[in-house]
């Protein structure tokens, strides 16, 4: 809990040149930076998709291996083959994330005709 909090206050004191900004004077929230963040960041991976899915993919490979290198006694070609298969599904399922994302956001954002 106290990391929480000091991650926050560490946010919060690299933010302060942002929010001292012009656009950002008359008391801008927690809540409204948030959403500005969020904002910022799926424009950043709707501009690198193929950059975000590699990454993701990477770093699946790189925790499956970690994982499994620290409780299982497998052979390395084995563990590196169970890696593969959980990046992999990792991968998928972030892909069937944002196919059904784009879906609704696509649905949502049309008028209905009726």
């Amino acid at each position: 809990m106290e990391t929480n909090i000091c991650a926050k206050n560490k946010l919060r004191e690299n933010l302060k040149p942002m929010v001292s900004h012009p656009a950002f004077i008359g008391g801008t929230s927690d809540i409204h930076i948030e959403e500005q963040e969020m904002e910022a960041l799926q424009s950043w991976v709707s501009e690198h998709k193929l950059t975000s899915i590699g990454t993701l993919w990477a770093s699946g490979i790189g925790a499956s291996l970690a994982y499994s290198r620290a409780k299982t006694p497998l052979k390395p070609s084995l563990r590196l083959i169970h890696a593969r298969m959980h990046a992999q599904a990792l991968t998928l399922a972030v892909l069937s994330g944002a196919a059904v994302y784009h879906y609704y956001e696509k649905r949502l954002g049309e008028p209905s005709e009726k």
